[in-house]
């Protein structure tokens, strides 16, 4: 049976476009980010962002995916398109729905400087969340066991997150 992509494809560039929408936002507002590790002007920073982060959540949810089966399953052979299709969209809609939307609607209704304070509420949701659906999906699909098919979501978990943080902002 060959792999639909639609799902992965329907979860990340819906991540990526709400996600894009709010670096703009971000950038509109003149919110300035610290810390940069990339070679851009701080001032036009989320403007770069707008155009990278949805490529960027394409290959963060590629490696997520990788990590889990190279955990979970490494005697057997899965097809990337099957490993996308399975973890993709486990990994882009709870970061969408519980992480970004949430952070969109805060700086919407409440301004920038309200996000650091509202995210303690709802931004470890979205790792609880990735985790128990990658860890479930691992078990369905690869057949790994209940510890080995939760340390491969955590590992991936912070995998993509060490990636993820070095460009995001």
């Amino acid at each position: 049976m060959r792999a639909s992509i639609r799902s992965p494809l329907v979860a990340l560039v819906s991540l990526g476009v709400v996600y894009a929408l709010f670096s703009f936002l971000l950038y509109r507002a003149e919110v300035v980010p610290r810390a940069l590790l990339l070679p851009i002007d701080p001032k036009s920073y989320y403007l770069a962002q707008t155009f990278f982060v949805g490529p960027l959540m394409a290959l963060l949810a590629f490696v997520f995916s990788y990590v889990i089966y190279v955990v979970a399953a490494p005697s057997i052979t899965v097809r990337q398109s099957d490993m996308f299709r399975w973890f993709a969209p486990a990994y882009a809609w709870p970061l969408l729905v519980l992480f970004v939307i949430p952070d969109l609607v805060v700086f919407l209704v409440l301004g920038h400087g309200s996000l650091a304070k509202a995210m303690r509420i709802y931004a470890p949701l979205a790792p609880i969340v990735i985790a128990v659906v990658a860890t479930r999906q691992a078990r369905i699909h690869l057949e790994a066991g209940k510890l080995r098919a939760v340390a491969a979501a955590i590992l991936a978990l912070f995998v993509q997150g060490a990636l993820g943080a070095l460009v995001l902002r």
